[in-house]
């Protein structure tokens, strides 16, 4: 039997209380002997794993128990080492942030997908080597330049202003104490702790736009006042698929959301209203492409390329950028950062929905 290899990140955003140094064992009672177990102990073992297997042997098919950063991590790795279109990567979301999984694999939990990996046979797979429930899907990715030659790769989402910095300083581990005992908390009660600290103090900034869309139509936009700019690809960013729910990761474009800076109580209504309200009305573009529309969001969609220059009071409004939960420090913030659209780019696998036999799929590879 071939065993298909397993990458168990870590350093992901799992559940505080489950043991990770047992967490071997805990899949291999679960999923069985099917897998080629690489469990990471320290940074950089992600990547190495990744290049090991990619190296052994092509056209192989990965599973990632991972968050977003760690997804883009392993795609980051394929994409370098010239071999996208042979990989086929399974994501098993146990980060603290799985937008990619959830609104664009359809793998909304961990349970979901583990079952499927329990059950699966090798004489039962389809023409791709692949449980019978799951397809390839062709995504794109990000192309993002930064300090004039780092090139970094995406696949949900990249982030500059307030949202990039929270990640940037938010601590490791989320603990609290109680009676003078240290308990640790899910990561993201952390990020919603620091973006409250940051906030208070945040200076806006401001930045120039220049932007072409897959039309070819070229553009530049001028805007004051910025709590926040995300570039998305997909459905979900920041955990709620409601911010972008017409985005598709694999239609050649990108969409842009701008913050305007507001007050505490606009922020959390709203985040509810995106949470809650099923319909798109928050993203619709503004009449003036240089200002907010009335939730103060100035949106731009169709984006197959993007150049933004930023101007503020103070530079640590944008000292990083964050790209999947991944942060990376602006060594020269003078220069301006670039992003263009990979179509196609890396194959995951998609959990299909239940379907008729007569049904087709047009956008599988």
């Amino acid at each position: 039997m071939i065993q298909i290899p397993f990458i168990i990140s870590t350093g992901s955003g799992i559940n505080p209380y489950l043991p990770l140094y047992n967490i071997e064992k805990i899949l291999e009672n679960k999923l069985g002997n099917s897998f080629d177990y690489y469990i990471t102990r320290k940074k950089g073992d992600l990547e190495q794993y990744v290049l090991e297997i990619i190296e052994k042997e092509k056209n192989s098919i990965m599973v990632g128990a991972v968050g977003d950063s760690g997804l883009d991590e392993m795609l980051n790795v394929i994409l370098n080492n010239n071999c996208p279109a042979q990989e086929i990567l399974i994501i098993v979301p146990i980060g603290t942030v799985n937008n990619f999984a959830k609104g664009n694999l359809n793998v909304k939990n961990v349970s979901s997908i583990c079952e499927i990996l329990r059950n699966m046979q090798q004489d039962k797979m389809n023409e791709y080597g692949l449980p019978q429930e799951l397809l390839p899907l062709e995504t794109d990715v990000m192309k993002i330049t930064l300090n004039e030659n780092k090139i970094v790769y995406g696949a949900s989402s990249m982030s500059l202003g307030i949202i990039a910095e929270t990640c940037n300083q938010v601590e490791k581990k989320a603990e609290i104490k109680i009676r003078k005992k240290s308990f640790r908390v899910p990561k993201k009660l952390s990020y919603a702790k620091k973006f409250l600290e940051i906030y208070d103090n945040y200076i806006p900034i401001e930045a120039e736009i220049d932007y072409q869309t897959i039309e070819g139509e070229k553009e530049r936009v001028h805007l004051e006042n910025l709590m926040s700019v995300t570039l998305t690809n997909g459905t979900y960013f920041a955990s709620m698929k409601n911010w972008n729910p017409k985005g598709c990761c694999y239609d050649g474009k990108i969409e842009l959301v701008n913050f305007e800076m507001m007050k505490l109580a606009k922020v959390i209504d709203l985040v509810e209203k995106i949470m809650f309200t099923l319909n798109d009305n928050h993203i619709k573009p503004s009449k003036d492409k240089n200002s907010y529309n009335d939730d103060r969001i100035n949106y731009i969609d169709n984006l197959k390329s993007f150049e933004i220059k930023i101007r503020g009071k103070d530079k640590k409004s944008y000292a990083s950028i964050e790209v999947g939960g991944r942060s990376f420090k602006l060594e020269n913030q003078d220069a301006p950062i670039r992003v263009e659209v990979v179509p196609r780019a890396v194959r995951f696998a998609y959990m299909r929905r239940p379907r008729k036999d007569s049904e087709t799929i047009t956008n599988w590879r």
